[in-house]
């Protein structure tokens, strides 16, 4: 696969039809690894990221992905396919990393907008902040 200079520009929300038959390969084996019935999860992926894959090699796909497991951790996925944090926000990918954020900063960044979403919840209610009065 090769790094895309902006993948949103280009891909808005699918793969494109050329050169994608190995990003779809990399997705149709990632979705396989979701929870519950990994045939329906890779033909849902495959169907969404790529409407263009006609039936007869979605199947293909689905049952390579089935026969022959390819393991792969986020961000190995993430790096084969070009993705930038960027894009992964934009694209609202959250289950493969980002060439440009290791998995730690993935955590401390989703960690600061866990913080900063309950001070607004808590702001919302009129809750205030540090310690009640003994």
């Amino acid at each position: 696969m090769r790094a895309r200079p902006n993948a949103v520009g280009e891909l808005g929300t699918m793969l494109p039809a050329l050169g994608a038959a190995d990003d779809a390969r990399v997705l149709a084996h990632h979705a396989r690894n979701l929870p519950r019935d990994e045939r329906i999860n890779i033909t849902r992926f495959l169907h969404r990221w790529a409407p263009w894959l006609a039936f007869s090699k979605v199947e293909a796909l689905v049952e390579e992905a089935i026969e022959h497991q390819m393991r792969r951790r986020a961000d190995t996925l993430g790096g084969r396919m070009g993705l930038t944090m960027a894009d992964r926000t934009a694209l609202r990918i959250t289950t493969i990393g980002a060439i440009d954020c290791s998995k730690a900063e993935r955590v401390e960044r989703r960690k600061g907008q866990e913080r900063l979403a309950g001070r607004e919840l808590d702001r919302l209610i009129g809750r205030r902040s540090g310690r009640p009065p003994p």
